[in-house]
């Protein structure tokens, strides 16, 4: 026979075989750029009216929920029959061999070794019974000729975001940063890629919180983060200065604007829960024991013998005895009188250094350093 009815030299290419390297071609960064239609091809993608994406369909299909009706194999072209592993009859020379050794009182592990053999025997009736109904050329590899040729279809948006999204979508799988996050949202959201919203949602938590912000989480359906920009805007901001942004706040969904509303009523609930706590402890301080003496502030009959009970921390109750004293409030103090202002700034002085010991001011020193910080002019400008 000659080489020309054989196929020519050991090697060499089969009329009609698929052109291309195996892998997709990258682009300079090494990430895949589905510019080259190869053997692993099984979708083709039209973005924009004409250019084109080659794919490999089954990523797709597992990974975005969203597009899954569109990547619906036409009728009749659906995937071989017989799949790897169908039950079929267990071939005749085993069975009689596994009779001869049950009469025979064979132990279980010999037996087990015939089950073994009869498993692999129907696994390769079923190759066998594939490769009859399945054509396949040189080597067990499908002819091109038979090979299904890829679905095609059309996808929405603008080439740069979807090929973008693929190469975060496929091996090596680029990273989502702040740079690229903003192209992908929309798509991310439209094709429900779960593994890329929750990267998407990482980048964008860091962010400062805005409107924008959370239109652009809300149109991605990344719930996380409007729940956490909503949260933030409204221990920031009030509605009515959130409302104020009049072309954002009415693209909101009921869901997000109720976001809006409940976080504020919950963060007002909290400041006032603290005011009362506040207050609580700054009680104390609006009265005072001063000793007698020539006083301005109240009468000379107010002085005499004082018992003056306070609560301590561990709840137990304090009395302290005065004579000679008188109990002043601090509204009916006279700046004038000496004697009271330096006997209440020493109380005073007394209460607050507590208070501080005790970590109860903490929380404002850090919100007034930051305001300071936010606050301060650059150098070299007055």
């Amino acid at each position: 026979m000659s080489k020309k009815a054989t196929g020519g030299k050991s090697g060499g290419k089969e009329k009609g075989a698929p052109k291309g390297p195996a892998v997709p071609a990258v682009d300079e960064e090494g990430f895949s750029n589905f510019s080259v239609q190869d053997d692993t091809t099984t979708l083709i993608a039209t973005v924009e009216g004409t250019k084109k994406l080659y794919i490999h369909r089954d990523v797709l299909n597992v990974h975005c929920p969203g597009l899954r009706e569109k990547l619906i194999l036409p009728e009749g072209d659906s995937e071989p029959p017989t799949p790897r592993g169908t039950q079929v009859d267990t071939p005749k020379p085993i069975q009689e061999e596994m009779a001869r050794q049950s009469q025979q009182g064979t132990p279980r592990g010999s037996q087990r070794d015939i089950q073994g053999e009869s498993q692999r025997e129907m696994e390769r009736e079923t190759e066998r019974e594939t490769d009859r109904e399945t054509p396949r050329g040189r080597e067990g590899v499908m002819s091109p000729r038979t090979r299904r040729a890829p679905l095609e279809i059309t996808l929405e948006g603008k080439y740069e975001h979807v090929l973008e999204l693929l190469k975060c979508l496929y091996p090596p799988h680029k990273p989502i940063t702040d740079a690229n996050v903003d192209d992908l949202l929309e798509l991310i959201g439209e094709w429900d890629v779960q593994s890329l919203r929750e990267r998407s949602e990482a980048v964008l938590m860091e962010r400062e919180p805005s409107l924008k912000l959370l239109l652009q989480a809300q149109k991605s359906k990344l719930e996380s983060v409007c729940e956490e920009v909503a949260k933030k805007l409204a221990e920031e901001h009030s509605i009515a200065d959130l409302k104020k942004q009049d072309e954002e706040f009415i693209q909101l969904n009921f869901s997000n604007q109720a976001k809006l509303y409940r976080n504020r009523i919950l963060h007002l609930e909290k400041e006032k829960a603290t005011l009362d706590e506040t207050s609580s402890l700054l009680y104390p301080m609006t009265k005072f024991v001063v000793p007698s003496h020539k006083c301005s502030s109240v009468g000379v009959e107010r002085f005499g013998y004082l018992v003056i009970t306070t609560t301590q921390d561990d709840g137990k109750k304090k009395r302290q005895k005065c004579e000679n004293s008188a109990l002043v409030y601090h509204n009916e103090l006279d700046p004038k009188c000496k004697d009271c202002m330096h006997n209440y700034g020493i109380f005073c002085r007394s209460e607050l250094t507590k208070l501080d010991s005790q970590g109860q001011f903490d929380h404002l020193k850090k919100k007034f350093e930051s305001e300071k910080k936010s606050k301060a002019k650059p150098a070299g400008k007055k």
